[in-house]
Parts: C-alpha cells; structure tokens; sequence
C-alpha cells in the first residue's frame, strides 16, 4: 500500500489530533470517504418512487450507487422532440455496476419509469416501442461525458 505525506494548516492540527483519537487507524479511510463525496464518486442509498397499478406513486424501489446524471427529485431534461418530449432522465450507477435510468416527465403528469442495465453497451442500445433508444443520445452523451470524467468507463469485454 503506497504512503502519502499530507501537510496541514497549523491551525487545522488539533482537528487532526481528535480525528486520529476518534477514527484511530481508519482516518486515511475517512480522507477518502471525504474525497469521494466531495468529488461526487460516493455511493450512497439511493430511493425512487414508482407508481403502482393504480396510478399512485406509492411503491420505492432503492439501491446502493450514485448519480452521474440528474437525480431523484431532478432530472436531465431532453432536447428530443419525439416521444420523449417533456421528460427529464436520470441516470445512476449502482455498486455492483449496473446502471439505473429512472425517467420521468417534467410536469410530473405521467408514471415514471425504472430501468436497470447490466452494462453502458447495454444502456446506449436498451430499446423501446417502436425499437426508439429508451436513452435520448443528448442524455446519454451527458453520461459518457461523466463518466469518462470520473474516469471509469466500465466496458463490458
């Protein structure tokens, strides 16, 4: 495991000291968590509302992951005129991988959807009626651009 030389403000050491007191041998794991979260690559649980047969939305579905694009309560919304016109998507990486589209429309008038996807191939390609990406191309562009950002473009070979 490499070691790394930190320096901080004189003014920050007795944080530090309570830090070492509180965490003991998990205060690199602490930097990192810190890195994580401030760099928006923490996994966290995530919780979406689903509508039910009747048309209330009273059903959660939840995971583990992390959002690359929009989130929950906001997201991106399409410049496709087509069938998607209206809606916003939101696009999260799991823990283990897996990717969640989770659309809905702007104006909240209409259920939204659930989508997992075992891979980004299998994300860019996921089809709907009429053989339409599920993806609009502005939405998926947005989250290669992420990813690719973040650095880890998982490819399924």
């Amino acid at each position: 495991m490499p070691t790394i030389t930190l320096y901080v403000k004189d003014a920050d050491t007795d944080l530090i000291e309570k830090a070492k007191e509180k965490l003991g041998d998990s205060l690199s794991a602490a930097f990192v968590d810190c890195i994580k979260e401030r760099m928006g690559l923490a996994n966290r649980k995530i919780t979406l509302g689903i509508w039910d047969n009747t048309g209330k939305p009273n059903l959660k579905r939840s995971f583990t992951g992390r959002w690359v694009v929009g989130n929950e309560r906001k997201g991106m919304p399409t410049k496709d005129r087509g069938k998607n016109r209206g809606m916003e998507f939101s696009i999260a990486v799991t823990e283990k991988g897996q990717f969640v589209i989770y659309g809905q429309h702007v104006k909240r008038e209409s259920q939204p959807f659930m989508m997992i996807c075992e891979s980004l191939e299998k994300l860019r390609n996921a089809e709907g009626e009429g053989g339409r990406p599920i993806v609009p191309e502005d939405v998926m562009a947005a989250t290669i651009d992420a990813l690719a950002r973040a650095g880890e473009i998982k490819l399924d070979i």
